[in-house]
């Protein structure tokens, strides 16, 4: 983030944030079942989002969470392909809960790639260029807190 912050600022172009999620998503945007991005999150939790398919693309649906993996799991009701190194972690639980509803990609499949991202910046930039954020104000994404802020907090 610090990098393309810079970048961006330096060289005086716009900053657009896609997330990780968003990418990998875009890689199988021609989907015609239900995609899973699961991130093992350590703790039997994992950071996970769902994307609907209507046919001829994917949706995200909901936010990106951080969640017991058998609660992202319940919510499953379609055939869905599961992808990430959650998805692998997390293979027999998906399985026990959902059964033939689950297919998995490879390790490939969940890996985030620049291209990806190029391409939804600049798809975003072209239909609204007004979706330029300010360089100073962008940051990451965090869907659950730093473990140092949670062990600070308990200690005081």
């Amino acid at each position: 983030m610090t990098a393309a912050k810079s970048l961006a600022y330096g060289w005086g172009v716009p900053a657009i944030t896609v997330t990780t999620f968003d990418a990998i998503a875009h890689r199988h945007r021609y989907l015609t079942r239900d995609l899973a991005v699961v991130f093992d999150a350590r703790k039997q939790q994992a950071f996970a989002a769902r994307y609907r398919s209507n046919g001829s693309e994917l949706q995200l649906d909901g936010d990106i969470r951080c969640l017991a993996i058998d609660e992202f799991v319940a919510e499953i009701d379609a055939p869905t392909l599961f992808v990430g190194n959650g998805a692998s972690a997390y293979r027999d639980v998906i399985e026990n809960a959902i059964g033939d509803n689950a297919v998995f990609g490879d390790t490939d499949a969940g890996t985030c790639r620049a291209g990806s991202v190029a391409q939804i910046g600049a798809a975003r930039f072209a239909t609204n260029p007004s979706s330029v954020e300010d360089t100073f104000v962008i940051a990451p994404l965090y869907v659950r807190r730093p473990e140092a802020v949670v062990r600070l907090e308990q200690s005081a």
